[in-house]
């Protein structure tokens, strides 16, 4: 969630200013540990700045592909896959 001026800045629930510096910075420190066919699973709400995240996975090289959303109470949550080359899809 993009952080309130008023609010306790904590990172387990808030992901910085526009709501995606930090799965942007998880990202990048989980780069140099995924295999050349892994993946990464994240979580993405509808209120944080997602263009801003998508910009900065395609700058790094990597796919992605949307697994999962759900609407809960104000706002969507989605589950995306990452990596370094497009996954076929299972379904």
């Amino acid at each position: 969630l993009p952080i309130d001026k008023c609010e306790i800045q904590d990172r387990a629930i808030y992901g910085g200013m526009t709501g995606s510096e930090v799965a942007i910075e998880f990202v990048k420190s989980s780069i140099d540990l995924l295999s050349e066919r892994g993946v990464i699973l994240i979580v993405l709400s509808s209120l944080s700045n997602i263009p801003k995240f998508h910009h900065e996975i395609t700058s790094l090289g990597l796919f992605r592909r949307t697994i999962s959303t759900k609407g809960l109470f104000f706002e969507f949550l989605t589950v995306e896959e990452l990596g370094f080359r497009p996954t076929r899809d299972l379904g």
